[in-house]
């Protein structure tokens, strides 16, 4: 995963296609496992808004464009699946071994870090 800045109110995500996978399957995993009130105490955003970063992931050509809400988002998502919730068989449910989620992870949080 690479995070480019766009301008000073987007970022360009450039993610494989596995990686891609990886994140939508994220995203419905926690919108299954967490109710409504859950989901938005725990990461700050609501069942809408995930849904509407899944599609905005699985159906943009590479690189995404995701505001810095965006990237909060998708960083709480990769958190809870990452560090946050268990997830049995993870990677046949999420597609890829939680230390790749992690390292996902961790890009974010670098560039995060800098704003």
């Amino acid at each position: 995963m690479l995070i480019g800045k766009k301008d000073c109110s987007k970022f360009l995500v450039e993610m494989s296609e596995k990686e891609r996978y990886a994140i939508v399957n994220s995203i419905k995993y926690i919108i299954a496992d967490f109710g409504e009130d859950e989901l938005q105490t725990r990461t700050g955003f609501d069942k809408e808004e995930y849904e509407n970063l899944s599609r905005t992931v699985s159906q943009s050509l590479n690189p995404s464009d995701l505001d810095e809400d965006g990237l909060v988002m998708l960083h709480q998502a990769l958190n809870e699946v990452g560090n946050g919730i268990d997830i049995p068989l993870f990677e046949l449910q999420i597609g890829v071994f939680r230390t790749e989620i992690i390292e996902m992870l961790n890009t974010i949080n670098e560039k995060l870090d800098l704003l």
